[in-house]
């Protein structure tokens, strides 16, 4: 019986179906030609549903299921990018990693340093990563991990946003602002000062988001849940204690500063 198991799984490993039916591969159907058109495609597929992301097997455990969810992207959201995709997964990766050296590296060169345009040219990557955050967020597609759907409507996707990062985004950005700002000298840095240790705080409310992401690369890659809870532990107690010495050495400077302008 078992031999019998193992010729038909030999027989139909690398059998191609040719009855009447819709290709696998229908991305074609809906960027049939122009300029540069397959490179078209390959980005078009890159913001698809791929089985080779670690929660798509969960999520689409059969063949069938997940031509749907291709089809159904294509079809009526196709502006959008499927949270299963490999774009989205590799994006995530890189902001994980800019992230993580922001929140460890911030809070120690933000009190050494006093030129502001030095600062700027510092935080630069760190800030186009962040736009790029907001932006690709909005064309994100959610997914819902209690009923196990992923909802792909932009109002839905939008107000999802809004109410749960959005406002740590755009709050963590002041401090720039209030560098570029054209106010009194002595009123700028009397700002900075004050908004700058609360708003860099509002950033770390994505450290969250990066332990998710985290637990995806364990998935993908095939790590131990030995190896993800060590790292785990060592980014908690690294990240931590940086924030706190920041938390205190900033608020302690700020006391110090309003004290001596009184």
């Amino acid at each position: 019986m078992s031999s019998h198991v193992i010729t038909l799984k030999q027989d139909t490993e690398h059998h191609r179906c040719a009855l009447p039916g819709e290709p696998w591969d229908i991305v074609p159907k809906f960027i049939e030609g122009g300029i540069l058109v397959d490179l078209r495609r390959k980005l078009k597929r890159s913001t698809m549903i791929d089985k080779r992301h670690p929660l798509t097997k969960s999520y689409a455990p059969s063949l069938n299921r997940l031509k749907e969810a291709e089809k159904s992207h294509l079809v009526e959201h196709y502006y959008m990018i499927h949270p299963f995709s490999m774009f989205s997964f590799y994006f995530n990766m890189l902001v994980v990693v800019i992230l993580i050296m922001h929140f460890i590296a911030a809070p120690v060169v933000y009190p050494l340093l006093e030129s502001n345009w030095i600062i700027n040219v510092i935080l630069l990557p760190v800030n186009l990563v962040f736009i790029s955050l907001i932006i690709i967020t909005f064309s994100t597609g959610c997914y819902d991990e209690t009923h196990n759907v992923v909802i792909m409507k932009t109002g839905y996707v939008a107000a999802r946003y809004l109410r749960t990062y959005f406002i740590f985004d755009i709050l963590s950005f002041l401090p720039q602002i209030l560098r570029f700002s054209r106010m009194d000298e002595a009123l700028q840095r009397k700002s900075f000062h004050m908004t700058t240790p609360i708003l860099v705080i509002l950033r770390y409310f994505r450290y969250f988001w990066c332990l998710k992401v985290l637990q995806n690369l364990r998935l993908y890659y095939g790590f131990s849940t030995f190896t993800y809870k060590a790292v785990k532990l060592i980014l908690h107690i690294t990240v931590g204690l940086v924030l706190c010495i920041y938390i205190s050495f900033s608020f302690l400077a700020s006391a110090l500063i309003q004290l001596i302008q009184l």
